[in-house]
C-alpha cells in the first residue's frame, strides 16, 4: 500500500490535502476506519489527513490518563479541513468555501457586500479594541469579520448613509442655520518670504478627521482661497458639500509676503464642528495663529 508524503491522500496518494483551520461548528467525521458503524469515545490514528488521531462522532472530549478518562472542559472547535465550512478540491488541494465564508482554509467570515466601498472589514477583536479599547478574546476573535463603516455611513454592511443632524432651529430661537466659521492664520516665522505647502485637516460632524492635499503657499497674487477651497471639496465622501472662503487676496496679507489670514465657512456641514487644523511640510517655516468661532445666520 502507498504512505503518502505529507498533504497527500488516496489509495495511489494522488488527493491534496487542504488546509485547517478552526471549525466555525463541529460536526460528525464518519466512518473513518470503514467498519460500518461510526462511534464516538475511541481514537481513530492512522488516517493521512489526521496523523494524530481524531474520533468518528464528535471531537474529543475525554483524554486517557494513567488513571483513566478525564473529562475535558470547553472543548469544541477542533481544526478541521477548510474550517468544515468549504469543500476541498482534491486536484488543487484549495478551498471551496460555502457563501459568507473566506480564506485559504474558510477560515473566517465574510463581510456583508465587502462593506459596500464604505469601510473596512475587521475582526472583532479589533472592533472590540477600537470601542473605548475593549478586549475580546474568545475563540473567534480572528475569525469572526465586521464592518467598520466610514465616517457617514452605517449598516452591516455599510450601505445607508447617515443623515445630516443639527441644532432645533427653534431651540436657537429662530435660528434657521447654523455653521462653522474658523479663521486662520498662517505666518512666516524666517526672515525670508513665506513658502513650501501645507494641508488642512477637517473634522466632520461625526468627529472623523480628514487631510486635504498639500497646498502650495502663493503670494503672487493667485488667492489662498481658491486653493483652500479646491481642496477641500476634493475630500472623499463628498465630506464638505459647501465651503466659502473670505480673505487670503492682497488685503489680507501679512506685511510683504509673509503670510495670509483666511476665513473658512462650512455652509453645509451641520452643528458646532470642532476647528480645522493645520499641517505643514517640512520646507514650510512658520508659526501659526488661529481661532474659531460659531456664526449664525438669521
Amino acid at each position: 500500500m502507498c504512505t503518502c508524503n505529507r498533504n497527500w491522500q488516496g489509495a495511489d496518494c494522488s488527493q491534496r490535502t487542504c488546509p485547517f483551520g478552526l471549525a466555525h461548528v463541529d460536526t460528525p467525521k464518519g466512518d473513518l476506519n470503514h467498519d460500518n458503524s461510526i462511534t464516538t469515545g475511541s481514537t481513530i490514528v492512522g488516517s493521512t489527513v489526521y496523523p494524530y488521531g481524531t474520533q468518528e462522532k464528535y471531537p474529543s472530549m475525554s483524554v486517557t490518563k494513567s488513571g483513566g478518562a478525564t473529562v475535558q472542559t470547553e472543548t469544541a472547535h477542533f481544526y478541521m479541513e477548510c474550517s468544515n465550512k468549504g469543500l476541498c478540491d482534491r486536484k488543487t488541494g484549495e478551498c471551496e468555501c460555502f457563501d459568507g465564508y473566506d480564506g485559504g482554509a474558510c477560515q473566517r467570515a465574510s463581510c456583508p457586500n465587502d462593506c459596500s466601498g464604505h469601510g473596512t472589514c475587521e475582526s472583532i477583536a479589533e472592533l472590540a479594541a477600537a470601542e473605548f479599547g475593549n478586549i475580546y478574546e474568545l475563540w473567534d476573535a480572528d475569525v469572526t469579520m465586521g464592518c467598520a463603516c466610514d465616517s457617514g455611513y452605517n449598516g452591516a454592511d455599510c450601505s445607508a448613509k447617515s443623515c445630516k443632524y443639527g441644532v432645533d432651529p427653534l431651540y436657537t430661537d429662530d435660528t434657521t442655520a447654523r455653521v462653522t466659521t474658523t479663521t486662520v492664520r498662517i505666518e512666516s516665522s524666517a526672515a525670508t518670504a513665506l513658502s513650501g505647502t501645507y494641508a488642512l485637516k477637517f473634522y466632520d460632524v461625526f468627529g472623523e478627521d480628514y487631510t486635504t492635499a498639500p497646498i502650495t503657499v502663493s503670494q503672487t497674487g493667485a488667492s489662498q482661497c481658491t486653493h483652500a477651497v479646491t481642496a477641500l471639496t476634493a475630500l472623499p465622501d463628498s465630506v464638505i458639500n459647501g465651503v466659502t472662503c473670505s480673505g487670503a487676496a492682497n488685503g489680507d496679507a501679512i506685511s510683504t509676503n509673509k503670510g495670509f489670514t483666511m476665513s473658512l465657512t462650512f455652509t453645509q456641514n451641520p452643528g458646532a464642528l470642532k476647528q480645522v487644523s493645520e499641517r505643514a511640510s517640512l520646507d514650510f517655516r512658520h508659526t501659526i495663529r488661529h481661532n474659531s468661532y460659531i456664526h449664525i445666520h438669521y
